[in-house]
């Protein structure tokens, strides 16, 4: 493992390596087998406004200062193709996901929150796996059998300091191949007026409801071929947009009302 000199910035737009998923066979994402469980939205289109300039804007002094520091870094992209470049299922991408980019992510959080002015009590955050993030129980019976619970496959966390609970999970994420589902196949307008969706809308169910029980307005999806964020919000009354984070009785109500936005980065 080598280490460079680098601005976050740069470090966090290393080029991804390249992955081999010749071994990847198409059909339905896992998501299916707790269809019965997920809910979707109302209306899903694009979030516009979700773009690098945007973000430089809204925290132009911190977010700014932290992405143009240089920093002693440890470079992590020299990963070995077999067994770790080469997919097959999500559980060979997670495999990787954890060694490339939780890893990167992972740097490059603990060193920015260390260089900022912390009051002692502020809470540390980590990209983490689902496992590690509290997540309200999805359970699952068939045939009169308790199953897996479901819940993300990733996390956001904030670790209170010297708290030995489980935190929440804030940033609900999971894993799809590329060759199972693609954002290309997303559509835009109101879920109930749609045709053709069996190719792409149950992954969107699934991340909608992971954040919608999470009581998370954020989450994603993550493939071998790029990230998708969303943004949740819902509508209430005459057309008014209410944010995600109040109105915590009303779960129900919002799964049936709610707005998804979409916003896919490519891998390269």
């Amino acid at each position: 493992m080598t280490h460079l000199t680098s601005t976050f910035l740069d470090y966090l737009r290393t080029t991804n390596p390249d992955l081999d998923c010749t071994g990847c066979r198409s059909g339905p994402a896992k998501s299916t087998q707790g269809r019965f469980l997920y809910k979707s939205p109302k209306i899903i289109h694009p979030w516009t406004d979700f773009e690098f300039r945007t973000l430089t804007e809204m925290y132009s002094g911190s977010f700014n200062r932290i992405l143009e520091t240089r920093h002693d870094l440890q470079d992590y992209s020299d990963i070995a193709e077999m067994p770790y470049r080469r997919i097959s299922d999500e559980a060979s991408l997670e495999s990787f996901l954890d060694i490339w980019n939780w890893r990167t992510v992972s740097k490059a959080l603990a060193i920015a929150q260390k260089g900022e002015n912390r009051s002692p009590d502020h809470h540390q955050i980590f990209m983490a796996k689902g496992g590690q993030g509290r997540f309200p129980e999805m359970a699952v019976v068939r045939n009169g059998r308790r199953l897996k619970p479901l819940k993300p496959d990733w996390a956001g966390i904030k670790q209170p300091p010297d708290s030995h609970e489980q935190p929440p999970n804030i940033l609900p994420g999971d894993t799809k191949l590329s060759c199972k589902w693609h954002s290309s196949r997303i559509q835009s307008g109101t879920v109930a007026e749609m045709g053709d969706i069996d190719n792409w809308l149950p992954a969107i169910r699934q991340i909608y409801t992971y954040c919608i029980k999470a009581n998370a307005q954020y989450g994603y999806l993550i493939t071998d071929q790029e990230l998708l964020a969303v943004k949740i919000s819902w509508l209430v009354g005459a057309g008014k947009k209410v944010p995600r984070a109040s109105r915590e009785e009303e779960a129900e109500r919002r799964q049936r009302n709610g707005t998804l936005e979409f916003k896919a980065i490519p891998w390269e």
